[in-house]
């Protein structure tokens, strides 16, 4: 065999091990992922006092009676697949709806792709519920949007297979998904009904009102919903379930119920307008052609604002918080000269004492010297800022 011949043999055998070894490494780095745990994220919101402690404990196989929650708390839970240790970051957001803005602390793009909202309801409560569930539902969406935007400017792909994975769940021939009522969130939700126990013994018309409602909103948002009492190990061995397969990755919960005198359990996608029906009053409701004609949520609305007469609105009422568990000396000295100067005002106020003399007897202030002009000199912007312009 001539040199020429031999060249061109030893180049095609080294291509050919150039390509083995690269062929062998992504094998091997596949192989090394799989072999890694997966480290997803729980977000869990809801009514206060509704048993999201509770529920995160049994996630964790704690039997302990949890502490109140307070802001924005972290807890973890573990699962094993044989040598695999899998983590779930778990964030609970206690306060109802006053503390929304901290789900943006934990939720981000480094783990958008692999977070699930649970949203907690108090059953027995429906007045109150509902307006939690649309509070949370809204800002669930604001959030993913957001996160999600900003990865596709940087040109990700993630928010296009997060929003596929969703719709898959439905499935192509799914008779809503074109629907123009369809919102389907492109991160995980979980809507929680909890207080079962008492929410069964409400009148029959309500519950079924109820039940259909909730099975409305989390229909068109793409959202699993189940209804338990948390306090029963045996009832609540479903949510767990279904919390188990967004935490670990598990097998999908396979049960199916969609009767109101039941505790309903209903998966993602496997809900439709013909199977919930109209409200009460759209019942039997059609179209210009006589098809059923599905009512609007505005409609699911306004009947059950009829069953379930709001309440008086205390959501301008914030939570007092206990401010002698965060002591920070130079914060509460300032804060106590703070007390101090608005007190003063006050008194002066009272006894009608001209503003400008008031404003001068409040430390770091210049309005005194520079109120409007008072002294017949006109306002300078450099003055203001002490440029001595």
């Amino acid at each position: 065999m001539s040199r020429e011949s031999l060249g061109k043999e030893e180049s095609r055998t080294s291509r050919k091990d150039v390509w083995n070894l690269a062929l062998k490494l992504k094998k091997g780095s596949s192989a090394a992922a799989a072999d890694e745990g997966v480290e997803t994220t729980i977000m869990v919101v809801g009514n206060k006092q509704t048993g999201k402690s509770s529920l995160i404990h049994r996630m964790q196989n704690k039997d302990d009676i949890p502490p109140p929650t307070s802001a924005l708390e972290y807890r973890f839970a573990r699962s094993t697949r044989g040598t695999i240790k899998d983590v779930a970051h778990i964030w609970e957001l206690a306060g109802g709806t006053h503390l929304t803005d901290l789900i943006d602390v934990p939720i981000n793009e480094s783990n958008i792709h692999l977070t699930t909202f649970v949203i907690v309801l108090d059953l027995s409560e429906p007045a109150e519920a509902l307006p939690v569930l649309e509070h949370f539902l809204d800002k669930i969406q604001m959030r993913a949007k957001k996160v999600l935007d900003g990865l596709e400017a940087r040109g990700s792909k993630r928010p296009k297979g997060l929003r596929a994975f969703a719709l898959k769940k439905y499935g192509s021939d799914h008779p809503d998904i074109s629907s123009d009522a369809m919102y389907i969130c492109p991160v995980p939700i979980v809507i929680v009904g909890a207080k079962y126990d008492l929410f069964r013994d409400m009148e029959p018309e309500k519950r079924k009102l109820l039940c259909k409602t909730l099975r409305f909103l989390a229909h068109t948002q793409g959202a699993t919903l189940v209804f338990a009492n948390l306090k029963d190990e045996t009832a609540c061995a479903k949510v767990r379930r279904v919390l188990n397969h967004h935490a670990f990755r598990s097998n999908p919960l396979q049960e199916l119920s969609h009767d109101y005198n039941k505790p309903l359990v209903i998966t993602a996608g496997q809900d439709t307008f013909s199977q919930i029906g109209n409200p009460p009053s759209e019942a039997g409701g059609k179209d210009a052609i006589g098809k059923q004609a599905f009512a609007g949520y505005d409609k699911w609305r306004n009947d059950f604002d009829r069953y379930f007469p709001k309440k008086r609105d205390t959501s301008s009422h914030v939570e007092a918080i206990d401010f002698t568990k965060f002591k920070e000396p130079r914060v509460d000295a300032m804060r106590a000269q703070k007390d101090e100067e608005l007190e003063r005002m006050r008194r002066m106020l009272d006894k009608k004492i001209p503003i400008k003399e008031i404003l001068s007897g409040v430390a770091g202030t210049s309005l005194a010297k520079n109120a409007g002009g008072g002294n017949g000199k006109s306002y300078s912007r450099a003055k203001a800022m002490g440029l001595g312009l």
